[in-house]
């Protein structure tokens, strides 16, 4: 018998220097391509796409020049 499995597909957050800032998210399409094969095959799969559940959330990494842009590790960690 088959046992079918729970998959959990991330997107991480991005870590960009302040001119890439206006960088416009694309799409997973590589995860959502992973994550239909998956389904098809009857597993329980959800994609979490850091971005696109915080797409407002920017914040300076101090020492690093970058920005931290989407979900932060403790959300993610909460999935």
């Amino acid at each position: 018998m088959k046992s079918n499995k729970r998959i959990l597909l991330i997107r991480p957050y991005f870590e960009m220097l302040r001119h890439e800032l206006v960088f416009l998210p694309f799409e997973p399409l590589g995860l959502q391509y992973i994550q239909s094969i998956l389904l098809k095959r009857g597993h329980e799969v959800e994609l979490y796409d850091c971005l696109a559940k915080y797409p407002r959330n920017v914040r300076p990494i101090h020492n690093k020049g970058l920005f931290h842009c989407g979900s932060e590790e403790k959300k993610l960690r909460q999935q």
